[in-house]
């Protein structure tokens, strides 16, 4: 709603009265008695707090009054349009709260109990046939959808839902995923509202020590405080309490590494096509998987091991590792895989997308049965992988499904003992893993992207994937992420992801605001700097990278070419030299001196350098181009023509034919130069083009005696 932006910004810019104004004019489309006290109660007590102002009354408390104010019209206005919303929006979120009026509850006492003692039922129930189990699942399954129903749905806590909740959140008889669902109910719903106490929670949660807990709180605070970054500052508690989490390290380096995974997720759609577009059709040639003898284990182990040398050699294999490499920095590699494995029953139910993999959801025992049979060691690995997300999983098992048990159980029998024991060692290193919080935070933000991107449900939710993320600009956060660990690393990840532009902008934070100075810094901050074609500015910090460590081939090499892209061709050709002196037998060094030298019209200087290059390589089209030009434009006809007879052989250009074209007519040979000037205008596929170039060579073509206005007349020709 158009309105409630408005509202908002006319509150954080501190423009109380108008909001206000506007809030009732919201309120009469729609409203309760208790917001309307509300309101009259906020208005009421500004009007006062103004009144005494004009009196003079000096209240010291006065501007903690006025920011208690501003958080209740902010939260005022949130819950005014949830109320409208709610009677006449068509999103889920708000369908949802519809039903929920119509709907039988259980309550915080009745859910805790059915959760608290979930392993006890299943215990007992196990011991019998699935129908004795499935009654005790789908209590359990049910108690959850009520649960997260309850605080997705919920505009504003009160003390009794906090309390229930921190209940809940602490009860060691209450699984992790239970706890893990619950945390993402309460992000979801600061999404669609803001609610101080259900922010606090989620800082709560992060010092839970169930690392499901932990992580997807994190996650949660990393997207809300996005989220909400100008109206932080209004909320004191809020305040106190990043204060507190940041008194341990842990928090800002936590912090900063979710950080960084969630504008790693920027890239899964570069890695998708990557996937679908080099990976896949790359996977469809190699097809030495189809001549393996599986009946024969010992001569398909041979077999494999000449498969995989070959593979090791291919492109297909650059890529496998390039893939693996990134997979390793936390990327989402399988968005593609699994993109299509989302239909399945089970993802039609809207919470089902936030779900931690759990092996006890009726939904994988009724299918897989996996609780009631022996372990697959196999299929363990798979579902206790850090490398697949908690949807993947479910979409996994769900296309496993399809697979009759007989060949399951023939994949397991064929095991050797000693590969069985090496996969249950396997096991035993994935089960370790699965508890690190880095994975788990990982698999969490890859299943919000799945539900953000792959869900039916997707266009009735605010996509923040699709938002610039600038965490570190959020002022609440600045001792937390504001320190020159946090910014140099995050400094790194946009330069490695070729995020120039914000590259750019932290190494300026990291040199004015914090005046840090390094020869790595200004090196790092200059080639950013490069990247996005600011030369003047790469050229300055280059400059003070060279005052702090000087004689840096790098550094010179790239002054050089930064001078040459602003014309500053003195200036490059100095550094050039410094290049060749290092090495002077570096070919591109010598070419772009000699380039340098033909812009400042030193055309036998540069002539000096193309012909040592063309000694060094006497078979490279771009050196016997420059040789000809400079030879055309010292009067060298003959030197020129031969050289551009040669080009000419060799995969000409556009700008290969018109310079030919202008010796042919330099040396009176006018068939030969219609020829080669039709041969440029054809390839320039642009007249326009064509009649630019030509017209500004004038000046050369004159100095051969061509008169002017032969000029059009050619051009006319041609």
């Amino acid at each position: 709603m158009q309105q409630h932006r408005t509202i908002v910004r006319l509150i954080l810019n501190r423009r109380l009265k108008e909001a206000l104004k506007k809030i009732e004019n919201q309120m009469n489309l729609g409203s309760t008695t208790e917001l309307r006290n509300e309101h009259n109660q906020i208005s009421t007590s500004y009007e006062y707090m103004l009144k005494y102002m004009a009196q003079g009354v000096q209240d010291p408390e006065r501007q903690k009054l006025y920011n208690g104010l501003l958080r209740d019209a902010l939260s005022l206005n949130e819950r005014v349009r949830a109320v409208l919303l709610t009677s006449s929006s068509s999103r889920l979120y708000y369908l949802s709260r519809r039903e929920e009026l119509y709907e039988r509850s259980l309550g915080y006492d009745e859910i805790q109990n059915v959760l608290a003692s979930f392993n006890d039922d299943y215990a007992v129930a196990s011991l019998m046939d699935y129908e004795q189990l499935e009654p005790v699942l789908k209590k359990r399954e049910e108690a959850n959808r009520q649960l997260f129903n309850k605080v997705w749905l919920n505009t504003q806590w009160h003390t009794e839902d906090v309390e229930n909740i921190k209940n809940l959140l602490n009860a060691k008889t209450i699984n992790a995923t239970d706890k893990g669902l619950l945390i993402s109910a309460i992000t979801l719903s600061l999404m669609e509202c803001f609610d101080e106490e259900k922010i606090k929670m989620l800082m709560n949660g992060y010092k839970n020590p169930t690392t499901e807990v932990n992580q997807r709180s994190l996650v949660g605070i990393a997207i809300i405080f996005q989220k909400y970054s100008d109206w932080l500052s209004f909320y004191p508690e809020i305040i106190a309490q990043i204060e507190f989490l940041n008194e341990s390290d842990s928090f800002g380096e936590d912090l900063n590494r979710v950080y960084i995974q969630l504008l790693r997720s920027q890239d899964t759609k570069e890695i998708e096509r990557k996937m679908k577009e080099e990976i896949f059709p790359e996977m469809m040639k190699v097809s030495s998987f189809e001549k393996f003898n599986f009946d024969d284990l010992e001569a398909a182990d041979e077999e494999m091991k000449n498969w995989e040398e070959k593979l090791e050699d291919s492109d297909f294999g650059e890529k496998i590792k390039e893939m693996q490499e990134l997979q390793m920095q936390g990327e989402d590699i399988y968005m593609s895989t699994f993109s299509h494995l989302k239909n399945y029953p089970f993802f039609k139910t809207f919470h089902h997308w936030f779900y931690p993999f759990d092996k006890y959801h009726s939904s994988i025992i009724k299918e897989l049965g996996l609780s009631n049979e022996k372990s697959n060691p196999i299929m363990d690995i798979i579902l206790e992988s850090s490398i697949f997300c908690n949807s993947d999983k479910y979409s996994l098992c769900f296309m496993l499904q399809h697979i009759p048990q007989n060949q399951k159980e023939m994949m397991l029998s064929q095991l050797s003992e000693e590969q069985q024991a090496r996969l249950e060692e396997e096991k035993k290193e994935l089960s370790a893993d699965a508890l690190n919080p880095k994975f788990i935070a990982n698999q969490y933000i890859h299943d919000l992207y799945r539900f953000y991107k792959l869900s039916d449900q997707r266009k009735d939710f605010e996509d923040f994937f699709d938002k610039k993320m600038n965490l570190h600009k959020v002022p609440l956060l600045k001792e937390v992420l504001y320190t020159s660990k946090h910014l140099t690393f995050l400094a790194d990840f946009f330069l490695f992801k070729e995020r120039y532009l914000e590259a750019i902008e932290v190494f300026r934070i990291l040199i004015q605001e914090m005046e840090l100075s390094s020869f790595l810094l200004y090196q790092k901050y200059g080639f950013a700097c490069q990247r996005e074609k600011r030369y003047q500015e790469a050229i300055e910090a280059y400059l003070k990278a060279d005052l702090i460590s000087p004689n840096s081939l790098w550094i010179y090499r790239n002054l050089a070419l930064c001078y040459r892209r602003i014309q500053s061709y003195p200036e490059a050709i100095d550094y050039y030299k410094k290049v060749e002196e290092i090495q002077p037998q570096h070919k591109n060094t010598l070419y772009y001196i000699g380039v340098c030298l033909t812009n400042l019209e030193r055309y036998d200087e540069a002539l000096n350098y193309f012909f040592k290059l063309d000694l060094m390589d006497n078979d490279n089209p771009r050196t016997w181009r420059s040789i000809g030009w400079c030879s055309f434009l010292t009067y060298k006809i003959e030197q020129a023509e031969r050289y551009y007879s040669r080009v000419l052989t060799r995969k000409p250009l556009m700008i290969d034919f018109l310079n030919a074209g202008h010796i042919a007519w330099a040396s009176k040979n006018l068939d030969l130069a219609i020829s080669r000037y039709k041969k440029a205008l054809e390839l320039s596929k642009d007249r326009e083009v064509y009649i630019e170039k030509m017209n500004s060579d004038k000046k050369h073509l004159m100095k051969y005696g061509i008169p002017e206005e032969d000029i059009p007349l050619m051009i006319d020709l041609i």
